[in-house]
């Protein structure tokens, strides 16, 4: 009669089951086992429970924990490696030195920090301090002003002396107006504002330039990590 049974019926099965994943080998055990008596079932049933509890529930917690050691490591490591990027782009700044005395000797130097910095990641330009963005930012500034002034002292005396022979009272006026409008065109866009303590972009005229005021493009502001002033409104 035993040879009609299916194999999980078997009392075989039943023991095998009770020592490697105890509440299958118990539930086969009450389900289809007739020799074994009540107190017997309930007997064993708490035996293999306790012994299941004991060796299979700390080897899972075991490997939970393996598991979480990793990725915490994995955390550690990738901000290490953070850190290391941000550090060098702000040697490369540092590098720059004082960024209102720049000069077009240190193009390359201002370039080369400006690329290594948009090449970061949105953790990584937050390691860098506010005081060397700020110091990109002006160095960049006044590169962009001198190489301005470079060009215009490049154009032909020709082109300089039409202007000159207009009414002598409106000729410092003219000159004065064409260089605010080359300034304020000089840009790739539209002109904002931002403050040597702050991260965010203003018009003019905002309430938070009261105690400093730079002049800036928007698309270089937005590049640089600047956002847009919530009092304001600046275009986006």
């Amino acid at each position: 009669m035993n040879e009609n049974l299916e194999f999980y019926q078997k009392e075989w099965v039943m023991w095998l089951a009770l020592f490697f994943f105890a509440p299958i080998g118990i539930f086969l055990m009450w389900k289809y086992n007739k020799k074994l008596k009540e107190n017997l079932k309930i007997f064993l049933s708490v035996i293999f429970t306790v012994f299941f509890v004991l060796i299979w529930i700390p080897s899972c917690v075991g490997i939970s924990s393996i598991s979480g050691n990793s990725n915490s490591q994995n955390t550690v490591k990738i901000a290490e490696q953070n850190k290391l990027v941000a550090q060098e782009t702000e040697s490369k700044i540092k590098a720059i030195g004082d960024p209102k005395a720049a000069t077009l000797e240190k193009t390359q130097i201002i370039k080369s920090a400006k690329i290594s910095y948009d090449g970061l990641t949105n953790d990584q330009k937050g390691l860098i301090p506010y005081d060397a963005l700020k110091t990109l930012i002006i160095a960049e500034d006044t590169v962009a002003s001198l190489e301005s002034k470079t060009v215009e002292l490049a154009q032909p005396a020709v082109e300089k002396a039409v202007p000159e022979q207009t009414t002598a009272g409106n000729s410092q006026p003219e000159t004065a107006s064409q260089a605010q409008s080359a300034t304020e065109t000089e840009s790739t866009g539209t002109v904002v504002y931002i403050t040597e303590s702050g991260k965010k972009y203003h018009l003019d005229g905002c309430s938070s330039l009261s105690k400093s005021k730079i002049l800036i493009d928007l698309e270089k502001a937005k590049s640089q990590g600047f956002t847009p002033c919530s009092n304001c409104d600046p275009p986006q």
